[in-house]
């Protein structure tokens, strides 16, 4: 039984798609895991390591008024501008603009709408986003027993695999210039 565990967990934390959470068959309820509110902040590191991070070099981000503010350094108040992701969470969840990683431009590009059922693709001209969810999301603070994942493709957007544990908002985003995975939930 606890090999069967084991192997279910890597297979999760490779990326495995799983069904929906028990008794989420339906829609998928974005509002739960994208944590855009002006309650939620965020500390990433974006250098791969997996060592103790340095507080300097971390990525620390507000959120208010639909934009994601990001700065590098131990506190967000005094820290140097990294970056910003805007977002819409009118009739799901909408990239807006961005400028992070080396790479700025806008555009509606949703990863999820409204009503879009788990395992679903959502398109917006050449960008495509596709969901799965997962029970075991590693990232450098915690592994997260409940998240959405979305593979995103095309556009100018950022593309990469997004993932949102719910309550908690962006946790980790594989992307195609910049990788962010979470420190701190503060």
């Amino acid at each position: 039984m606890r090999a069967l565990a084991a192997a279910a967990l890597a297979l999760a934390a490779c990326g495995g798609d799983l069904p929906p959470p028990p008794g989420q068959e339906g829609a998928l309820p974005i509002a739960s895991y994208h944590g855009l509110n002006s309650e939620n902040s965020w500390t990433w590191r974006d250098d791969g390591d997996t060592g103790e991070p340095e507080a300097e070099q971390l990525l620390k981000a507000r959120y208010e008024g639909g934009l994601m503010d990001i700065r590098r350094g131990s506190r967000w108040v005094d820290g140097r501008p990294e970056g910003t992701l805007e977002w819409s969470t009118e009739g799901g969840l909408y990239l807006m603009a961005w400028d992070l990683g080396g790479r700025r431009g806008s555009a509606a590009l949703p990863l999820a709408v409204d009503g879009i059922a788990w395992g679903d693709t959502v398109v917006a001209e050449d960008w495509a986003c596709t969901n799965s969810y997962t029970d075991a999301l590693e990232t450098w603070y915690a592994i997260f027993d409940d998240a959405v994942i979305f593979d995103c493709t095309g556009g100018s957007g950022i593309s990469g695999r997004w993932a949102f544990a719910r309550g908690e908002g962006l946790v980790r985003l594989d992307g195609d210039l910049v990788t962010l995975d979470l420190v701190s939930g503060w």
